[in-house]
């Protein structure tokens, strides 16, 4: 497989938009997140871990997204482009915990 090479698109007002990672067509960087975007005022707003086009991580999520003012919205964890468990809407109050018996991550109040 080839090296990535990003492919960087900017805003008018010169700030990065995206930033992307594509080899043979498909997204894939194994070094760090595949796709990043970020709002027109510079706060990342989401990244995407992906290979061979599919969402995969295994040491945290695949897919962050992050509000306006940067605090995480949501969290996706994906292995092989298959969905794991999902944390989201943190800012909300929600707090992470795993199930004592299956191990999987869920949300509680």
């Amino acid at each position: 497989m080839s090296i990535p090479i990003p492919m960087i698109l900017c805003y008018n007002n010169g700030k990065k938009a995206s930033e992307i990672y594509i080899v043979n067509g498909k997204y894939h960087r194994e070094d760090g997140p595949a796709c990043i975007r970020w709002y027109r005022n510079g706060q990342k707003e989401s990244e995407e871990y992906c290979v061979n086009d599919k969402s995969h991580r295994e040491d945290g999520p695949a897919r962050i997204a992050w509000t306006l003012t940067g605090q995480i919205m949501n969290e996706l964890y994906y292995i092989d482009g298959h969905q794991k468990s999902i944390g989201y809407f943190l800012e909300q109050g929600f707090k992470k915990n795993k199930c004592k018996s299956c191990n999987k991550t869920y949300l509680e109040k």
